[in-house]
């Protein structure tokens, strides 16, 4: 059993020898999101793998397959809505745990203890991804203010500089997709959640498609210039 117990935490975390090998970075997404499982008990917080069936929710977790451990605004969103007690972000080969100080307060801009990890494993989604590309260029032209004015999700992305704002009409779980060059963010939409923050990483275009259980898909995006 490993440990995560740095002096400044008021929580410890443990977690087995093979936990690592549950995740996967996916190359064609920027960042991947899902749930940790486990138990806690008094300060203690111990992760299990996925699928032990003996674990209930507890936490959640950030893969991405570089950069710097952080937790970016729409993390911390959706922290604060899944109501996790610890964050995990993995970086390429580097990894790091978020927890609340006992004041509630979250530090966000970097983990009190990083620490290098085995490299995970990398999902072969190219056919996926290949699929996907075909899918959006097969789109007609006319259709696109369409999908951006689906009165079903209220979807809507607005720009400020670098800061992209996305909306919805919350009510209901689903996935939002955003794609930037060819790179994939898939973010989980819980019920109570109608927006969130993204942070532009280039000048490309941005598509945006919100899919949920109440209605169909909707599409919305960004071009160099401004709205498509």
């Amino acid at each position: 059993m490993n440990h995560w117990s740095p002096p400044q935490s008021p929580i410890r975390i443990e977690y087995p020898d093979d936990f690592w090998q549950q995740f996967q970075l996916d190359p064609a997404r920027i960042e991947t999101f899902g749930r940790l499982y486990g138990r806690g008990e008094n300060n203690t917080v111990r992760l299990a793998n996925k699928g032990s069936g003996e674990e209930a929710p507890i936490g959640i977790y950030f893969l991405r397959n570089r950069g710097e451990i952080f937790l970016t605004e729409s993390n911390i969103n959706q922290f604060e809505s899944c109501g996790a007690s610890v964050a995990l972000v993995v970086a390429g080969a580097k990894a790091g745990f978020f927890v609340r100080n006992s004041d509630g307060s979250l530090q966000s801009v970097r983990s009190y203890e990083e620490f290098q990890i085995p490299r995970l494993r990398q999902k072969r989604s190219k056919a996926a991804l290949a699929a996907a590309i075909v899918l959006v260029a097969a789109v007609p032209l006319v259709a696109l203010p369409y999908f951006h004015a689906s009165t079903n999700t209220g979807l809507s992305v607005n720009e400020r500089g670098d800061l992209l704002t996305i909306s919805w009409k919350a009510g209901s779980t689903g996935e939002l997709k955003i794609s930037e060059g060819g790179l994939q963010t898939v973010i989980t939409v819980v019920p109570d959640q109608s927006s969130l923050k993204y942070i532009r990483r280039g000048n490309g275009d941005i598509k945006v498609v919100l899919t949920l259980k109440s209605s169909a898909p909707s599409w919305a995006g960004l071009k160099a210039g401004g709205l498509f």
